[in-house]
C-alpha cells in the first residue's frame, strides 16, 4: 500500500542531508529515506546511513 507523507527536502550540507518532516510522521518516514539513499545508485560497497531528528539543524550541530 502506498503512503503519503509530507516532507520537504531543504539543503545538503557537507555528508549530511536536511529535511523538513512533521514530527507525526519521522519514525514512519525514516526507513523510506533510508532505502532511498541506499538505493540511489548501484556501489561497490554497502553505504552507512546514520539518521539523527532534531528541531533545526542548528540544534543538531
Amino acid at each position: 500500500m502506498l503512503k503519503w507523507f509530507w516532507y520537504r527536502y531543504c539543503s545538503q550540507v557537507h555528508d549530511e542531508l536536511v529535511f523538513y518532516v512533521y514530527q507525526s510522521e519521522l519514525e514512519q518516514i525514516k526507513p523510506y529515506i533510508e532505502n532511498f539513499m541506499k538505493n540511489a545508485m548501484p556501489l561497490e560497497v554497502p553505504m552507512e546511513i546514520g539518521m539523527g531528528s532534531r528541531v533545526n539543524w542548528l540544534v543538531a550541530h
